[in-house]
C-alpha cells in the first residue's frame, strides 16, 4: 500500500457494509470495505479490502 499512500496521509473515510448476512461456515460474510486516503500532495487513495 505504501505505493499509494505517502507519508503523512491522512485517512479521510471509511466504508463498512452495514448489513452482514451470517453464515455457518465463517459467521459473516459482508463483502467490500475501504479506506480513503488523501496524500499531502493532495491526491487520493482508496484501499479496498474483502472482509
Amino acid at each position: 500500500m505504501s505505493r499509494f499512500i505517502r507519508p503523512g496521509a491522512q485517512r479521510i473515510g471509511a466504508a463498512i457494509p452495514s448489513a452482514c448476512a451470517t453464515t455457518p461456515v465463517s459467521g459473516r460474510t459482508c463483502g467490500l470495505e475501504g479506506v480513503a486516503f488523501e496524500n499531502p500532495e493532495g491526491r487520493r487513495a482508496l484501499v479496498p479490502h474483502r472482509q
